[in-house]
């Protein structure tokens, strides 16, 4: 059978649910510069991440500048640029002292709502076909999980006794979703040629730029993907 249409399934080594239960979120580095478990670096490296993952993640906004700069990042390179400024957003939010968090917080709802809906409108129907239907579902509603916890999140005053268990849970399931997505960016640059992964690139960054300019930075969690689940 296909690799592609294996991805789902838990003994398949690449499988998405086999490497996210394989982690252990709990065992997380508490580090200025990133948020993920040494465990979970080492995991999306050997998926294919870049080496420097742990320490790359850019500062303020120089991976938007990057990205509208004239030069075109293919939709995978954008992918996990993204992920890198959420990454980011997360450890400014941990080390923010008062009314800071408030500000980070704001923004990492408002990057994680454009980064989501983005991925969902023009990367899932490409990267799914019609014999993929049970995965397309899993990775909405992992999408919608991690949707769930920004809105508790950001409904949550930082002062709360909530709030750090809010914030860590929020870090675990992005982390599960980092390890999960980098299966589905192995599929796609093993299968779509570079002219298409510019292209969807473009897409990505227009759909992300329309969300996060017509859209409140405050998510509101909605059972319905957008556009996918008609």
């Amino acid at each position: 059978m296909d690799d592609h249409w294996r991805l789902g399934d838990p003994g398949h080594a690449g499988g998405w649910r086999y490497v996210a239960r394989q982690l252990r979120p709990d065992r997380c580095e508490r580090h200025s510069d990133h948020v993920l478990s040494a465990e979970s670096v080492a995991v999306l490296q050997e998926r294919g991440a870049p080496a420097a993952l742990e320490t790359s993640f850019p500062s303020g906004k120089a991976w938007e500048r990057k990205v509208h700069s004239g030069r075109v990042v293919n939709a995978i390179d954008l992918l996990r640029i993204q992920q890198q400024e959420a990454n980011r957003l997360l450890a400014r939010i941990d080390n923010a002292i008062g009314s800071d968090k408030r500000l980070w917080i704001d923004e990492l709802a408002a990057h994680l709502r454009a980064h989501f809906t983005a991925e969902e409108r023009v990367i899932y129907p490409v990267a799914f076909g019609p014999r993929t239907h049970d995965l397309l579902a899993d990775a909405i509603e992992d999408n919608n999980c991690l949707r769930r916890r920004v809105t508790e999140l950001a409904t949550c005053s930082p002062t709360s006794r909530h709030f750090p268990l809010k914030l860590r849970l929020l870090k675990e399931e992005f982390e599960r979703h980092l390890i999960e997505e980098e299966d589905l960016l192995f599929v796609m640059r093993g299968r779509l040629n570079e002219a298409l992964l510019e292209k969807l690139g473009r897409e990505l960054a227009a759909a992300y730029q329309q969300v996060v300019h017509t859209e409140p930075a405050t998510p509101v969690y909605s059972d319905r993907a957008p556009m996918l689940m008609e």
